[in-house]
């Protein structure tokens, strides 16, 4: 059960250990998994989705002391979504698909004072893969820490501008803000990426943030075209 949104608060906390794989997917096969009336951003005609894998420290309410914060591994499939009629004609937000944690307590917290899935997964990792396993559907990934030959600007550009999360309730489409400090994700090289959650998947790029970045997410607010 979800709480009211007017229970729903900000929080704070620091990412580590961050990176960013992007790939893309059909734009009919994205839109069976968007909520109406979210549409998925058009990125070289298909719908971009960016999965974050980090390791989240010290998260708490706005207001606590650090000791009170919890830090787990957190992975999240965010769908890249048209957000220009609800941000003054910006493009900066994404649509929660999945959120995968290790904890199942951490899940169950989630999936209460937020909108976006949490799972309780299978996570299995070292310095240069990652697996995540829930249900029948798993994630695999390799990669290495070496800077690839050609940049790809465009994709860079969304990923590192992406800072606001969307949601609906009863027909009605809610936002949450989020900020970051020095978010410059660098591209790495990538050796294998697959997600069985999608048929039509096309990997697009890696990015590393090698440092820790402070964090916090705003409160809901419902957004009108």
């Amino acid at each position: 059960m979800r709480a009211p949104l007017f229970l729903c608060p900000a929080f704070i906390g620091e990412l580590r250990d961050i990176r960013l794989f992007a790939f893309s997917i059909e734009t009919d096969e994205a839109q069976m998994f968007i909520p109406t009336p979210l549409r998925a951003r058009n990125f070289r005609g298909r719908a971009l989705v960016s999965m974050a894998d980090i390791s989240m420290c010290r998260l708490r309410p706005m207001g606590c002391p650090a000791w009170l914060g919890i830090s787990y591994r957190h992975i999240v499939l965010r769908m890249l979504i048209d957000d220009g009629r609800y941000n003054h004609g910006e493009q900066h937000g994404a649509w929660f698909f999945r959120s995968f944690t290790a904890e199942p307590w951490v899940a169950k917290a989630g999936n209460v004072l937020t909108e976006f899935s949490f799972y309780p997964s299978t996570i299995s990792s070292s310095n240069r893969a990652l697996v995540v396993k829930h249900g029948g559907h798993c994630i695999r990934c390799e990669w290495e820490d070496t800077r690839p030959s050609a940049i790809d600007e465009a994709l860079l550009h969304d990923i590192r501008t992406l800072d606001k999360a969307y949601f609906t309730r009863n027909g009605r489409v809610f936002q949450r803000s989020i900020e970051r400090s020095s978010w410059l994700p660098e591209p790495i090289l990538c050796h294998s990426f697959s997600c069985s959650w999608f048929e039509s998947i096309r990997f697009e790029g890696l990015f590393s943030i090698p440092h820790p970045v402070s964090y916090k997410w705003f409160p809901p607010k419902e957004v009108h075209i």
